[in-house]
């Protein structure tokens, strides 16, 4: 009677286990007696209830998120705000391709106009190396100075380190999309 109580004992969290989906019963741990050696009936009896190896199917896990990094490139967005303090002239620099300055105002309503078609085109700019750089002119009004921004919405291409192009004034798609070949 014994022998039969303590193998439901330990069937049942095995069973639980087996129901609830954890199909790895070889990775479950087992607390040890204090005594250095176990009962022989205990584990005997564990024994007999462990399911064989050809009982589980094992399947491969694979996770969804991964967080090592990859061998492959790293993403570079091809649409980006200037932050406070960062560099306008280092970002141009990092750029692979050509790079679009769209001078803006978060109050400005052409500039949100300007904004939606911008990000409209993201796509095509990444599939160009075409970077778009956003600069508030509320944040770096020095940089606009020194570019000569006047009015907003300001559009200035850069390619090769010098203004290939430059409109004041909300571009459509198509004209912004030309500019990128």
């Amino acid at each position: 009677m014994k022998t039969i109580s303590l193998a439901a004992l330990v069937a049942s969290p095995i069973a639980i286990l087996l129901l609830s989906g954890c199909t790895n019963v070889g990775a479950l741990a087992f607390r040890k007696p204090s005594s250095t050696e176990p009962p022989q009936q205990l584990t005997e009896s564990v024994a007999a209830h462990r399911p064989q190896a050809k009982d589980i199917q094992v399947t491969e896990h694979t996770e969804t998120f991964v967080s090592t990094p990859s061998a492959r490139e790293s993403y570079q967005p091809a649409l980006v705000t200037l932050g406070r303090g960062e560099d306008l002239q280092a970002k141009v620099n990092e750029a692979t391709g050509p790079v679009l300055l769209d001078f803006y105002a978060d109050w400005c309503g052409p500039c949100k106009v300007q904004s939606r078609i911008l990000h409209d085109l993201e796509q095509e700019a990444a599939n160009r190396g075409t970077l778009i750089i956003k600069v508030n002119i509320d944040d770096h009004p020095e940089i606009a100075r020194s570019l000569q921004v006047e009015g907003i919405p300001t559009l200035i291409m850069i390619r090769d380190g010098q203004i290939a192009n430059r409109q004041s004034g909300v571009a459509n798609k198509s004209e912004l999309t030309e500019w990128m070949r």
